[in-house]
């Protein structure tokens, strides 16, 4: 079913890309969320490891997105990841992980030295397998994650801020007198430079902290993620990316990434 939904998305995707409006003047980011919104399709492999403390961990995953933009300002998302999870002395773990959805807003602004986008959306993740659930995760539960951004663009420069807010939640919106919510904040920074019109290099940074350090242990890291897109055709781009860590927490804490994706209203 959410095979089908995916697909779904995509052909629509892709019929209304070609009556898409114009197009956003500013790169999509590695991995910060971006600031502006598209019609597009999006394809992430990633590998991530940890060998903190003589316990070894990786996790593989393949994701991807669709996001299809309307009324100018706005878009809807929908995605979801599969993941490989090995750690010593445990059982490798293969998982369909959330499904989700989102709705975001962006508004660009044009001046002489360049231009500006702000905005912010949300997204709703679905309950996950409980057969597959590990790390303090709570399957019954779903997610809920608000974000606000803003990007600014001079010449070849572009600067992405993006804060969010993530909360576990329920269907009535609500703990009980028996739980406690896990909820993080997090911050990213996007800083890139266009070498040429098809090369983009990136530097870019994210850090997460929970809001209650003693009900969720394995949320808190901060990231570096230095990488860069090539844009192999109108509207296509790969994009590779390495991840390293300024402090080490319970996180993964070395990976790549590799992305495609595909802009309708480029």
């Amino acid at each position: 079913m959410k095979n089908k939904l995916i697909i779904g998305f995509g052909l629509l995707a892709f019929t209304m890309g070609i009556y898409a409006d114009e197009k956003s003047s500013f790169a999509v980011p590695l991995r910060v969320e971006p600031a502006a919104v598209y019609t597009k399709i999006r394809i992430d492999g990633q590998v991530s490891e940890n060998r903190e403390s003589n316990v070894y961990e990786r996790e593989k995953q393949g994701n991807i997105e669709g996001e299809l933009k309307f009324l100018q300002y706005f878009s809807v998302k929908v995605g979801t990841t599969k993941s490989q999870w090995e750690k010593s002395g445990s059982k490798t773990l293969t998982q369909l992980d959330r499904l989700y959805a989102g709705l975001k807003f962006a508004k660009e602004h044009q001046f002489s030295f360049g231009s500006i986008v702000w905005g912010g959306g949300v997204k709703w993740f679905d309950q996950q397998s409980k057969k597959y659930a590990r790390d303090g995760q709570a399957p019954e539960l779903y997610l809920i994650r608000p974000n606000a951004n803003f990007g600014l663009k001079v010449g070849a420069f572009e600067a992405i801020v993006d804060l969010q807010f993530q909360s576990e939640t329920n269907r009535a919106f609500k703990e009980n007198s028996k739980e406690e919510f896990r909820r993080y904040y997090q911050s990213g920074l996007a800083l890139s430079y266009g070498l040429t019109e098809n090369f983009r290099l990136f530097a870019e940074t994210e850090y997460r902290r929970p809001y209650n350090s003693t009900v969720d242990i394995h949320t808190k890291f901060w990231n570096v993620y230095p990488g860069f897109s090539y844009q192999v055709y109108k509207g296509g781009f790969l994009s590779a990316s390495l991840q390293f860590p300024v402090i080490h927490e319970h996180q993964m804490d070395r990976g790549m990434r590799i992305s495609y994706f595909h802009i309708f209203d480029y």
